[in-house]
């Protein structure tokens, strides 16, 4: 999305045209995305599930609303907003279970065979 603030909104066939061009836009653009996601990748191995999706949700919702104003210069509206704060909520009520103590007798770790969890 950086990129395209500098670019002037003509018709695509000018890529056709200059191939060179076409070519360093694709390296700029990858070059500056390639390495954001091995770093959300890494910090997603690295973080608790919940936590990962809270700020992966929150982050979504964020730059969602920015990328409007900026890119598309539309107000965020109220029943946009409410939405996306529902969103926001129910991933918090997801950790929020997640995060409660698992009841008796039910095996807190997920790869036992059955034959080890009657144990």
């Amino acid at each position: 999305l950086m990129g395209l603030v500098f670019m002037r909104h003509d018709s695509p066939s000018k890529f056709v045209a200059a191939p060179g061009d076409s070519a360093a836009w694709l390296a700029l653009l990858t070059g500056m995305d390639l390495p954001s996601m091995l770093l959300y990748t890494l910090s997603a191995m690295c973080l608790p599930a919940a936590m990962s999706a809270t700020v992966d949700t929150s982050c979504r919702i964020v730059l969602g609303f920015l990328a409007d104003v900026l890119f598309f210069h539309r107000p965020v509206e109220a029943l946009t907003a409410t939405g996306a704060l529902l969103m926001l909520a129910g991933v918090g009520c997801m950790v929020w279970v997640r995060e409660q103590s698992p009841a008796a007798g039910v095996p807190t770790d997920v790869e036992q065979r059955p034959s080890e969890v009657a144990e």
